[in-house]
């Protein structure tokens, strides 16, 4: 997995933290449109630190609309099952939780390959990359593995 595929997921799941973000309903509403929207302003910043990553490379950012067809392709390589909330459809917290949790699991493995590719492991260049990219996983990780196992 290269930059420019993290930057498709970070695209992606920024959209899904929107759906997220619009879409839940129930008694803890307000809990969840919050949390949402930490999540998908989270994903903007990592979004564009990342499209610099990959500029930095010499790679070319990518838009929504290639995203998929990005993701597409990195799912051959990675498995990892990139899912596209729709509009449609609508979460109480416990489906707001796993919806939320299935989509931040996607991020981590993301990152991790990334660290773990040539781009950044053989590249001297690429120390500072990542570093910032062990930054922006550690923040995903703390709500992932902490925060959200006990958020009830």
């Amino acid at each position: 997995m290269t930059l420019r595929d993290l930057l498709a997921v970070f695209i992606l799941e920024e959209s899904n933290f929107n759906i997220l973000h619009w879409n839940c309903d129930g008694k803890k509403f307000d809990r969840m449109h919050t949390l949402a929207e930490e999540w998908y302003n989270r994903c903007s910043d990592n979004k564009d630190a990342i499209a610099e990553m990959a500029i930095r490379c010499g790679l070319h950012p990518i838009h929504y609309g290639e995203a998929i067809g990005v993701l597409k392709e990195a799912y051959k390589e990675t498995n990892i099952d990139f899912k596209l909330l729709t509009s449609d459809d609508t979460f109480d917290w416990d489906e707001f939780m796993q919806e939320s949790q299935s989509i931040i699991g996607s991020i981590i493995k993301s990152i991790i390959l990334v660290l773990e590719s040539d781009e950044i492991q053989n590249n001297k260049a690429n120390i500072g990359i990542k570093a910032t990219l062990e930054g922006i996983l550690e923040e995903w990780d703390l709500d992932y593995r902490y925060k959200n196992t006990h958020r009830k």
